[in-house]
């Protein structure tokens, strides 16, 4: 079954209605008409959710006698829902047999699994809390699905839509490794960026500044003579202290005024 379409980031360029109306017509015969004709009126409404279960449901009970059709179904409604694994899954079997065709068209829906994985781990490469190993990982799925893009056209001698798709992703490549290039440097930037210093701390309160411990709001009669009393103690205080410095300075040999 020969198919036609391009690469885009995370998405599809095209419905491929084509591809769908050639399913259709294969299939009928193998698998119950109705339901896979409402699956694909589904995926042409845009439902891809309900087309992929209807599918998937066929898949199931049809098991190893699944035809093309179905299987290539499958896989777009899978790759539309971001399911890259049930992409893969579906198309497993025409990656190990002998003809080209079937084998190229594995190979462009395992370039397009790859790329969906690239982007939703470089997505992920900018969160704030992203993993150290998240650009690497996008990378190196960009990497394998520009491989499988050459490997689909050679399989089918020249396929300028897998070619197109393997610049594409070759291109993604690179803008990935200039975009991780930066965050690292940013990172280093940040690392050694010095730290602030810690607050410097505050001094304590000099005693002196009130001896007392006075407060603003008029003392009561009865705290009065109290607190005449702990000034006369602290004038006599200060007194002592001015004598006894007198007498050191005297007993030095000097004038005590």
């Amino acid at each position: 079954m020969t198919v036609r379409a391009s690469f885009a980031a995370m998405a599809f360029a095209s419905v491929w209605t084509s591809a769908l109306a050639g399913a259709l017509a294969v299939e009928l015969a193998a698998q119950d008409p109705a339901a896979f004709a409402a699956a694909v009126a589904d995926y042409r409404a845009g439902k891809h959710e309900a087309a992929f279960a209807a599918f998937q449901a066929q898949f199931a009970a049809a098991g190893d006698a699944a035809g093309d059709a179905l299987r290539w179904n499958l896989a777009l409604a899978a790759l539309r829902l971001q399911r890259s694994g049930d992409a893969e899954a579906a198309v497993a079997p025409w990656l190990a047999g002998g003809d080209d065709a079937r084998r190229a068209d594995g190979e462009f829906v395992l370039g397009m699994a790859g790329a969906q994985r690239s982007e939703l781990a470089a997505a992920a490469a900018q969160l704030p809390d992203a993993e150290p190993l998240a650009w690497a990982m996008a990378i190196r799925a960009m990497e394998q699905a520009a491989d499988a893009f050459v490997r689909a056209a050679a399989a089918r001698g020249g396929w300028p839509e897998a070619e197109r798709n393997a610049a594409r992703t070759r291109a993604r490549v690179e803008e990935f490794k200039r975009r991780r290039d930066a965050a690292r440097e940013q990172a280093a930037k940040k690392a050694s960026a010095p730290k602030p210093l810690p607050p410097a701390p505050q001094p304590k309160p000099d005693q002196d500044d009130d001896p007392l411990g006075l407060v603003t709001e008029p003392l009561p009669a009865n705290e009065l003579p109290a607190l005449a009393r702990r000034i006369a103690q602290r004038d006599q205080k200060k007194v002592a202290v001015r004598r006894e410095q007198q007498q050191k300075t005297l007993r030095a040999g000097e004038r005590g005024w």
